[in-house]
């Protein structure tokens, strides 16, 4: 075969080389936005059951506080007094314990007693625990997987891409390929 002709089909072998880079750089970039999304709308999903424990809880708070007002509805002096001290040191105490993960936030320390009070009451905090699952890491290490395949992968194409180019500048120049080999 002429040098011409394995210039010819090195050129062909260089331009898919090139473009299957460029197709692995999308495959890549693709999967990394995938997972970005999803870690999103995990995000979204973890502070709507947040949010709804939450307000489940101020509900039962409230439900509370209206059976034990109605129990203080016929009560004069000094029941009437204990029964409102009673409200009271409830509504104190809910207000205190409803300021623990507000919004959906979940505080993590290094003392797992400290995070046990911070998020008892906290339902992601305890799917957590449970399952012993941390989202948070568990994207990190995937992206981690994406980004490490991808450098392995785009580098031996490029390696690939390297030596074609070596050969093409050897057949170019008049070498005949099948005498080094």
């Amino acid at each position: 075969m002429s040098s011409q002709v394995q210039a010819s089909l090195l050129r062909q072998h260089l331009r898919d080389l090139q473009q299957m880079r460029q197709e692995a750089e999308l495959f890549y970039r693709d999967m990394e936005n995938k997972v970005v999304a999803n870690k999103s709308t995990l995000n979204t999903q973890m502070k709507t059951v947040e949010s709804i424990a939450f307000i489940g809880q101020c509900l039962i708070g409230v439900g509370k506080l209206v059976g034990m007002g109605a129990k203080s509805i016929g009560l004069v002096g000094k029941k009437l007094a204990e029964s409102n001290a009673k409200v009271l040191k409830e509504v104190g105490s809910q207000a205190v314990g409803k300021t623990r993960g507000i919004g959906g936030l979940i505080y993590e320390t290094e003392n797992p007693f400290v995070d046990l009070a911070l998020n008892f009451d906290s339902p992601n905090y305890w799917a957590k625990k449970i399952t012993g699952v941390n989202p948070e890491v568990l994207y990190s290490n995937l992206l981690g997987q994406i980004r490490s395949a991808k450098s392995n992968g785009i580098t031996k194409v490029d390696a690939y891409i390297k030596e074609t180019q070596a050969k093409l500048r050897y057949c170019e120049s008049g070498g005949d390929l099948s005498k080094i080999a």
